[in-house]
């Protein structure tokens, strides 16, 4: 009799056994298949973030070739900001004297001047032709009609 228990319980655990076993190979197979899915999911995760390096590295080498030109421009615009500063200064310095002379003139130097050189004067000092003086008339003036250019009220 203890044989045949034996024998029952070496049948009942042998048929557990192949279960055990099927469990095991099944979970082994999930287990595979769900580290295949993760590697893939990787593989797919490193092919996207090559090609967002690639994109990256293209846009900051486009971006270091825009600052060049751009530093490039820069410096020609100082340089050119430099020599019309030392143009503009040299100006300057040439008119000092005449202006000093001018400014430092007795009245008795001061006279009549042509209409039309007068006119330039004003029109080289920014000014329009009479603006800050009544008795100038403004460039582009009319004469009265029968009247030799100069002969009129402008001639003043």
């Amino acid at each position: 009799m203890i044989a045949a228990i034996w024998a029952g319980a070496k049948a009942a655990l042998g048929f557990v056994s192949a279960y055990r076993t099927l469990a095991l190979a099944g979970g082994a197979a999930v287990l595979a298949l769900g580290l295949w899915a993760y590697v893939n999911g990787l593989r797919a995760d490193l092919a996207q973030a090559r090609a967002n390096a690639t994109t990256a590295t293209a846009a900051a080498q486009a971006n270091a070739l825009s600052l060049i030109e751009v530093r490039a421009d820069a410096a020609a615009r100082e340089a050119a900001l430099v020599r019309a500063t030392r143009a503009l200064e040299a100006r300057i310095a040439h008119l000092a004297p005449l202006r000093a002379e001018i400014e430092h003139a007795p009245t008795s130097d001061d006279g009549p001047v042509a209409p039309v050189l007068r006119r330039v004067l004003d029109g080289l000092r920014g000014n329009p032709a009479g603006a800050a003086d009544p008795d100038h008339s403004p460039v582009g003036a009319a004469e009265p009609a029968g009247l030799p250019r100069g002969a009129g009220p402008a001639a003043r």
